[in-house]
């Protein structure tokens, strides 16, 4: 079992700690594609081949999530306050400046652990319905017969990844996870 960083961003911090994203896509790199199929390629067509090269670990590692944090001042004490949901934790503060990027983050800041439960690769529009909605998205609409969970995905995408990047269609790891017990 290994330990990998993945960052998310505030509403998917919230969402994971709600009990509500199970799922995480992220693009696929270093796979191309074979011209003129339009499939990936890498040498060998087992997907079981392309999933065990998967940057975020296999199935049984475990990720922690970096997440944006901002000092948080108790009279003259300083404190690590969690942006996503303003959790305020006894860990003081020493970063140099009052926020820090998700990036920064060091390991023992995490306060969330999550365990790889499942991986594949598929392209992004793929996603259904069910797995929009473990994704954490929201629903969009008024009723069930005009939005979706799914366009609430899409949307978040194009959010994330930059305007129309769900035009491209890219093939995405699909990282299943639970979350372990433990953390705040």
């Amino acid at each position: 079992m290994k330990e990998r960083p993945i960052i998310f961003s505030s509403p998917m911090v919230r969402a994971i700690l709600d009990g509500r994203k199970t799922q995480t896509r992220r693009i696929v790199k270093g796979i191309g594609l074979a011209p003129g199929i339009g499939e990936i390629y890498k040498g060998s067509d087992d997907a079981e081949e392309w999933v065990k090269e998967c940057p975020h670990g296999t199935v049984g590692d475990r990720l922690w999530v970096r997440e944006i944090t901002k000092e948080h001042l108790i009279g003259s004490v300083s404190l690590t306050e969690y942006v996503a949901d303003g959790h305020v934790s006894n860990d003081k503060w020493y970063y140099p400046r009052h926020t820090r990027p998700s990036i920064h983050m060091p390991r023992l800041a995490s306060r969330i652990t999550l365990e790889i439960t499942s991986l594949r690769i598929e392209r992004l529009l793929d996603i259904t319905e069910e797995d929009a909605e473990s994704e954490g998205a929201d629903f969009l609409g008024t009723d069930e017969s005009n939005g979706s969970y799914k366009y609430g995905f899409l949307l978040l995408w194009d959010r994330i990844n930059g305007k129309k990047s769900t035009d491209s269609n890219p093939w995405v790891w699909v990282v299943e996870f639970k979350r372990l017990g433990g953390n705040l």
